[in-house]
């Protein structure tokens, strides 16, 4: 189902031997009556030989010491030829979802009233996540809503089964995954590392359904813990590195509400432009 002028195509990754995931959101969307439009991830068990044939590269992080998986290289790419695309298709704006995405019951009437005024603020919006204990649990808030409210949070939610994004911020996060050396999730959120303005909905109203997902699957198969850099110049080089984004990142939180409230992330909707 394609979007009409005054939708926000949503891009749905989906691995085609997961029938059931598939079936499942594609229900919701139907049912809800959302533009949806499935994107067919890159399957690691079948197309990882041909990737590190084209890719001629390890995909390492130095900073936890250890390659990325399968799954996690084959996400990534899954994500980024979704920003391709819409690069490609001068596409305005998306939200890009995992399979395993759920929905709280005010999502559609989100998506059709609040969403669009979010992504006139921010270029990068977040609409699923994990809390942890260092998760901000709160932040500036840009702009609200009667469901939700748009924050920029010093320390994000960890996750990438639910955001959206308009063209700027697909640009961005291209530039930014084009070195691939982290989980999706954690590019995502580390917006100190890209040019782009980054908002995040509290309360969050999407969540990962309750079923193990695939990369997680490949990290207790392909996790090998004693492969892992645990020499003390790695564990500095690490501390360094969590040192210097700690210290940089409350200048970046700054710029970015400054951005999204009186600078270049603000743009006119349709609707507005009417």
């Amino acid at each position: 189902m394609m979007a009409n002028e005054t939708d926000i195509p949503i891009f749905i990754i989906n691995l085609t031997r997961d029938k059931e995931r598939w079936e499942s959101i594609r229900t919701f969307m139907v049912r809800a009556g959302l533009p949806y439009c499935r994107f067919s991830a890159i399957d690691g068990k079948r197309k990882l030989s041909l990737i590190r044939s084209v890719i001629r590269r390890d995909f390492i992080n130095t900073k936890i010491g250890r390659p990325l998986t399968t799954g996690e290289i084959c996400c990534t790419l899954s994500h980024m030829g979704i920003l391709r695309r819409m690069v490609r298709q001068n596409i305005d704006r998306a939200v890009i979802l995992e399979d395993d995405a759920e929905f709280s019951d005010s999502f559609v009437e989100f998506y059709r009233t609040e969403l669009p005024h979010y992504l006139a603020r921010c270029d990068v919006v977040k609409l699923e996540g994990i809390f942890y204990d260092h998760t901000s649990r709160t932040g500036p808030v840009i702009s609200a809503g009667k469901f939700t409210k748009l924050i920029v949070p010093l320390n994000p939610t960890l996750g990438s089964a639910g955001y959206a994004v308009n063209l700027r911020g697909a640009k961005a996060l291209l530039d930014r995954l084009s070195v691939l050396d982290w989980p999706t999730d954690h590019l995502l959120v580390g917006y100190e590392g890209y040019s782009a303005t980054f908002g995040e909905i509290r309360p969050l109203l999407i969540q990962q359904a309750p079923v193990v997902s695939n990369i997680e699957i490949d990290r207790r198969k392909e996790w090998d813990q004693s492969k892992a850099d645990t020499s003390t110049i790695n564990k500095l080089r690490r501390r360094a590195g969590w040192l210097g984004r700690a210290l940089h990142r409350p200048i970046v939180m700054a710029r970015n509400v400054l951005h999204a409230k009186f600078g270049r992330g603000v743009r006119r909707t349709p609707a507005q432009a009417l």
